[in-house]
């Protein structure tokens, strides 16, 4: 683990697949419209924090540098 931003995306990559186990789904269409669905709530979690913390004032929207 390089930084506590790897460690952030391969929490969330690990949770992923830990929710996901718990459901099966056997048509394939309605599985890739799952794993899209998901994917997309991901990416727009992390946009939310972005937004959160540079409407607190910090200026660096990847999270360094703020307290």
């Amino acid at each position: 683990m390089d930084n506590v931003f790897q460690f952030r995306d391969q929490l969330i990559e690990h949770y992923g697949s830990f929710s996901r186990s718990f459901v099966r789904i056997a048509t394939p269409d309605i599985q890739a419209e799952v794993e899209h669905l998901a994917a997309r709530f991901f990416r727009l979690s992390t946009a939310i924090l972005k937004m959160l913390k540079l409407a607190k004032g910090c200026g660096n929207p990847d999270f360094s540098m703020c307290g």
